[in-house]
C-alpha cells in the first residue's frame, strides 16, 4: 500500500494530501471547479472521481470511504453514489458510440445535418487512434463498416482531449505538404471536419446529456484562417461541357449540368422535382420538398439558369417520364 507523508490509505489525512480542485478552459481562460476530486488506481483501472463538495476536510473524509468502499465491492458499486444519473440521460455517457446515440435522441434539427456531424467526429477519432478500416469501412453489406464503426464507437470520450485535436490538425495539414493548392485544400478541410464535429459539443446539445467529460474535446483548438471559398476555373469550361454533352448518357448529362452550371448539391440533384423549373424566368428553386429538405435555412432559394442550359432541361423534360429530374428504379422516399 502506497504512503503519502506516512500515512496509509485508511488514514483520512493521506487523502487530505491528494485530493485536487480539477483546473480547465473555456474560451481561452483557465478555470478551476469549486468541488475537489481524486484520482484513484485499483485492479488496472483508473478513475477521476468528483467528491461533490467544496470542503477539502469533506473531500478527503468522502475519498477515504470510497477507497475502502472501492476495495470491498469493486468500481461499479463504489462509482455508483458519485455518478447518479442525470434528469435526462439514463446513463453517463463515456464512449463516442453511446455519446452520438444521445445526441441522435435529442437532435430535433435536420438528420442529414447529424450525420454530417457524427461522420466528421468519427473521422477526426479515428485518425487520432489509427482506426483506419481500408476499404472495408465502405462495405456495408458485410459487416466491413459495421466492424469499422464498433471499434471507433468503443473509444472513450475522455481520451479525445484537445491536445490530441491538436496533434490530429497538424498532422492533417502537414499531409499536404508544400504544394500551395493542396494545403489550401487541407486547410479548408480541417476547418470543415472541426466545425461539424465541434457542433456536437455545443451547450444546447450537451444540456441534455450526462457526459463523462469536464469540457468539450475541441476547447482552445484554434481553426485555420478562412479560405476564400470562390471556385477558381483552371479549364476551358466550354470544351468540358461540349465533350461532356458528347460522351455522357443523358442521366449523367443531366447531373454534370446541375452540378457545374447550377451549383446544386449531390443530394439536391437526386431529389430536384421538374416543377422546381420556372421556365419563363429561368429559374430552378430550391425548396423544401416531401422527399427534399435544405440543408439549412439559407441553403434554398431560387437560382438563375443560363437560357442555353434552360433549353437543354425543356428537352429533357419533353422525354421525362417521371416527376424527377433524374430517373431512378428505386423508389423515391421522404427525406429525413
Amino acid at each position: 500500500m502506497s504512503k503519502r507523508a506516512g500515512y496509509a490509505k485508511s488514514d483520512v489525512r493521506y487523502w487530505q494530501q491528494v485530493v485536487f480542485r480539477p483546473i480547465y478552459t473555456r474560451q481561452g481562460i483557465h478555470r478551476t471547479v469549486r468541488q475537489w476530486s481524486v484520482k484513484i488506481q485499483h485492479a488496472g483501472r483508473r478513475e477521476t472521481v468528483s467528491l461533490q463538495t467544496a470542503n477539502k476536510a469533506a473531500a478527503a473524509s468522502i475519498a477515504k470511504d470510497f477507497y475502502l468502499s472501492l476495495r470491498g465491492k469493486g468500481w461499479e458499486a463504489a462509482l455508483a453514489p458519485f455518478k447518479p444519473k442525470s434528469l435526462w440521460s439514463s446513463s453517463i455517457v463515456a464512449t463516442v458510440g453511446e455519446f452520438l446515440t444521445q445526441v441522435q435522441a435529442n437532435w430535433c434539427g435536420n438528420q442529414k445535418t447529424l450525420s454530417d456531424y457524427a461522420r466528421a467526429f468519427r473521422k477526426i477519432v479515428s485518425d487520432i487512434f489509427g482506426i483506419d478500416g481500408g476499404n472495408a469501412k465502405y462495405d456495408y453489406r458485410t459487416g466491413g463498416r459495421q466492424a469499422w464503426l464498433n471499434k471507433v464507437n468503443r473509444i472513450k470520450l475522455s481520451e479525445i482531449t484537445p491536445e490530441k485535436i491538436q496533434k490530429w490538425k497538424v498532422r492533417f495539414l502537414k499531409s499536404a505538404g508544400a504544394d500551395p493548392i493542396k494545403k489550401r485544400s487541407a486547410s479548408i478541410s480541417v476547418n470543415s471536419l472541426m466545425r461539424q464535429a465541434k457542433s456536437l459539443f455545443s451547450p444546447s446539445i450537451l444540456k441534455f446529456i450526462n457526459i463523462d467529460i469536464p469540457s468539450s474535446p475541441f476547447e482552445g483548438v484554434i481553426f485555420e484562417p478562412r479560405r476564400s471559398m470562390r471556385y477558381q476555373s483552371i479549364f476551358d469550361l466550354d470544351k468540358l461541357v461540349t465533350a461532356a454533352q458528347e460522351e455522357l448518357p443523358e442521366g449523367q448529362f443531366k447531373i454534370f449540368l446541375l452540378a457545374m452550371m447550377a451549383g446544386l448539391r449531390r443530394n439536391e440533384i437526386d431529389k430536384l422535382e421538374w416543377s422546381a423549373f420556372d421556365w419563363a424566368k429561368g429559374m430552378i428553386s430550391i425548396q423544401t420538398t416531401k422527399y427534399f429538405t435544405p440543408k439549412s435555412e439559407g441553403s434554398g432559394g431560387d437560382i438563375e439558369i443560363d437560357p442555353e442550359v434552360i433549353e437543354l432541361f425543356r428537352g429533357f423534360k419533353a422525354r421525362a417520364t417521371g416527376s424527377f429530374v433524374v430517373e431512378s428504379n428505386i423508389a423515391a422516399r421522404p427525406t429525413i
